[in-house]
This record gives C-alpha cells, sequence and structure tokens, in this order.
C-alpha cells in the first residue's frame, strides 16, 4: 500500500504531546513497511509547524534535528514541476478555490502522482474539496 502523509499528519507523528500523535503514528509505522510518501514543500512546513508548537516552551533542538536528518530520509519525496503547479492552480481557479489551499492541493496533486492508494491528514474538509484523481483521503476527523 503506497501510504503519502501530509505535513499535519507528519508533524504529529513526529510530536508526542500532539493530540492526533496516535493516529498519525499509526499511519507512520504502517508506511514505514512500504515506502512511505511525502511532498518535498512539507519539509519546510513541518520546520514551520514545530517553531510554532514549540515556542512556548524548550524547543527540544536534538530532536527536532533527529527528524530532518534522519527520519526524513525514510521517506521519498514527491517533487512537482512547474508545469504541475499551474495545472493545481488552474483547477483552483476552475472551481472557485483560493487562498492557503494551494498547499493543501499541491500536497493532493503530489499524492496523485506517487499513484499513493491513501492520503493521510488531520484535516480532511480541506483535502475532499479536490476531486481529481482517485487518493482516497484518511483523516480522524
Amino acid at each position: 500500500m503506497n501510504i503519502f502523509l501530509d505535513t499535519s499528519a507528519l508533524v504529529a507523528a513526529f510530536v508526542d504531546t500532539h493530540e492526533r500523535h496516535k493516529f498519525s503514528h499509526a499511519w507512520l509505522n504502517k508506511a514505514l513497511h512500504h515506502v512511505p510518501l511525502m511532498g518535498v514543500h512539507s519539509i519546510a512546513e513541518m520546520f514551520n509547524s514545530f517553531c510554532r508548537i514549540y515556542s512556548k516552551v524548550d524547543y527540544p533542538v536534538d530532536e527536532v534535528r533527529d527528524v530532518f536528518e534522519n527520519e526524513l530520509k525514510k521517506f521519498k519525496k514527491i517533487v512537482l514541476e512547474e508545469e504541475e503547479y499551474r495545472e493545481v492552480i488552474c483547477k483552483l481557479l476552475h472551481v472557485g478555490l483560493k487562498g492557503s489551499l494551494i498547499y493543501d492541493a499541491l500536497l493532493y496533486q503530489a499524492a496523485c502522482k506517487a499513484k499513493a492508494d491513501v492520503l493521510i491528514t488531520l484535516n480532511a474538509k480541506d483535502f475532499l474539496r479536490f476531486d481529481w484523481g482517485k487518493v482516497k483521503i484518511v483523516s480522524p476527523e
């Protein structure tokens, strides 16, 4: 099974105190039995999320470094080309969607490109707006 984890699921999987950690970590473990998939731009989004999550507590630099230097090496990173970005933008414009949904749409397109069977997310409502491709959305919602 090809399992693609979006940024929200990845962050929750690596942050023990996250309210959706058990759900995301279980899917991460399942994905690791195969080749886990992620969008390459999730790397930057994860860093931003970690900075936000740990802004009010002691920042666990070594743990975060381990995620980026070791854990993410286990993933196949899906890269979209410029033309694929344009296609996603045109699809969003065609159905009247705009704004920050572009980031979820790009991850959905990356999951489609990777021929993922499922996309694991904590915000299914956003992904369910995209009806291109045949990737099943799985969420605790």
